[in-house]
């Protein structure tokens, strides 16, 4: 039994395991010399649990320093939603419905939506192409690390003075994304009307975040697949930790950001979306010294930020 729980789901592992151990002190003799006799048992169970799913769980601890980030854990009030963690009973009978509007047709797992200020053509062709698709044309697969490795020259190749803005991408909610013709960059909210305001506002260095858009390229393959990657700012410009060391500020159209120590690292989502060969790579040493997933930021000065803008080191 502790096993299927440790192969269901994370949580459901943690919740499981604490109420067995809840009832297995509940259960304890009053004598104390019968204290050991009787968790005996419970601690064969748990022992054999641990080596009946290690093949789930020891890969996790092996690639650890791949995921794992230093960032502090937000408070209580802002983690995500505990229906994010476990499926609705419902969502295992039921049939997905088709969006009424094509422009919120899901891309994987996140809709893509209209844009509330102008967007320019490319952001609706863009929008179109993820249309396409949801509806099974497209036939982009993960690179290998041979791959990725094979790209990287050109990723290195980018501007190291003068960058320019390719793409600007804001999250209304979790797993929504609105492609933005231009945008506002605030002090206090970060991109306006980005959901960072509402889920982690206690830690400004993380405002927003910056990849490279050459990066993505390759590892996305298709433009209307690059919002998957969660950033705000996807621009042409070389972000390594040489060209932009923490403290470094930048002006980025109209408003100036600072670039903030703690690492941009992959995770979870970045391995789902874009395979597991590329957060190893962005990840790995190399990945780390050239911020291939990017770097964390905050908004010094506030003002308007809009596709094609210049990036430049002040």
């Amino acid at each position: 039994m502790l096993a299927l729980l440790i192969l269901t789901h994370n949580v459901v592992s943690i919740f499981g395991l604490a109420l067995a151990l809840l009832l297995a002190v509940a259960g304890l003799p009053r004598p104390a010399g019968e204290v050991w006799r009787a968790l005996s048992p419970a601690g064969d169970a748990i022992v054999l649990a641990l080596g009946l799913t290690a093949f789930f769980w020891l890969p996790g601890v092996a690639e650890l320093r791949y995921t794992q980030s230093s960032r502090p854990d937000p408070p209580i009030a802002v983690w995500p939603r505990f229906e994010q963690h476990l499926v609705p009973p419902a969502s295992l009978l039921a049939l997905p419905e088709e969006p009424a509007d094509p422009a919120q047709a899901r891309v994987g797992r996140l809709r893509v939506l209209p844009a509330t200020e102008p967007v320019d053509a490319s952001a609706l062709d863009a929008q179109r192409a993820a249309v396409e698709v949801q509806n099974g044309n497209s036939r982009t697969r993960f690179l290998t690390t041979e791959e990725l490795q094979a790209g990287l020259d050109d990723v290195r190749q980018a501007p190291r003075d003068d960058g320019t803005v390719a793409l600007i991408v804001r999250r209304p909610a979790l797993d929504e994304r609105e492609l933005l013709a231009e945008g506002r960059l605030d002090p206090v909210q970060g991109l306006v009307g980005d959901y960072w305001y509402s889920r982690d506002p206690e830690h400004p260095e993380y405002q927003v975040t910056l990849i490279n858009a050459r990066l993505i390229a390759l590892v996305a393959q298709e433009k209307e697949r690059w919002a998957l990657a969660g950033d705000q700012l996807y621009v042409d410009y070389d972000r390594s930790a040489e060209n932009l060391p923490p403290g470094t500020r930048l002006a980025v159209g109209e408003a100036i950001l600072e670039v903030s120590a703690e690492p941009h690292t992959g995770c979870g989502k970045f391995m789902a979306r874009f395979g597991r060969d590329a957060v190893l790579f962005v990840n790995s040493p190399e990945g780390r010294k050239l911020n291939l997933r990017g770097i964390n930021a905050r908004v010094v000065q506030g003002g308007i930020v809009r596709a094609g803008d210049p990036v430049r080191k002040l």
